[in-house]
């Protein structure tokens, strides 16, 4: 209380002489109208910002509050269809994958059908081929010992013909050449 009774009288004092220097709002005589005057200010302040500041501050306040829960709901229903979307994507080229899978699984089993039919076919004409070849051959064979069996009866005929004046034993020796050509036909075949 002293502290306070002590501003004051020292505040007054020093009031004094500034008002008397010239200084009217420093003058302790025009203190109560200052004082009135600062109390209706602040009250009128007040009441303006109360009644109309305020509400137009709350108002913009909320509103802008209410902008931003728009937007944060907004931009949840496009994350939650980005997700959605993502996940459908994901499902498509799943299904993507599995078809291919299926279909390279179906393209390589029908290939390897094919290739083996291909292969069976082949096989088939190749040995159809040897079969053919083996006959030629036999039948070159058999020509080639039926013409060296003709070559071989004119040459002894020519021979024994030469040799001696009869050709007593040119049917036998026809006959032996015939048994060694059919030995060997029977042979080869």
């Amino acid at each position: 209380m002293r502290a306070l009774f002590l501003i004051i009288l020292f505040s007054s004092s020093a009031a004094d002489a500034a008002g008397s220097a010239g200084m009217p709002q420093l003058n302790p005589s025009s203190w109560a109208p200052q004082i009135f005057w600062l109390i209706i200010t602040f009250t009128v302040l007040y009441i303006v910002i109360w009644k109309v500041v305020y509400p137009r501050l709350s108002d913009t306040i909320e509103q802008r509050n209410d902008h931003i829960t728009d937007y944060l709901d907004e931009a949840k229903k496009i994350t939650e269809e980005a997700e959605s979307t993502k996940k459908k994507y994901l499902d498509f080229i799943e299904k993507a994958k599995k078809e291919a899978n299926e279909i390279l699984e179906n393209n390589k089993s029908k290939i390897n059908q094919d290739f083996e039919i291909k292969k069976e076919q082949l096989n088939k004409k190749l040995e159809e081929k040897l079969k053919d070849s083996e006959k030629e051959i036999s039948n070159f064979k058999i020509k080639s010992i039926n013409s060296i069996k003709e070559i071989a009866s004119s040459i002894a005929n020519d021979l024994l013909l030469n040799l001696s004046s009869s050709g007593v034993g040119a049917d036998s020796i026809k006959k032996n050449i015939d048994q060694i050509a059919d030995k060997k036909i029977k042979e080869i075949l």
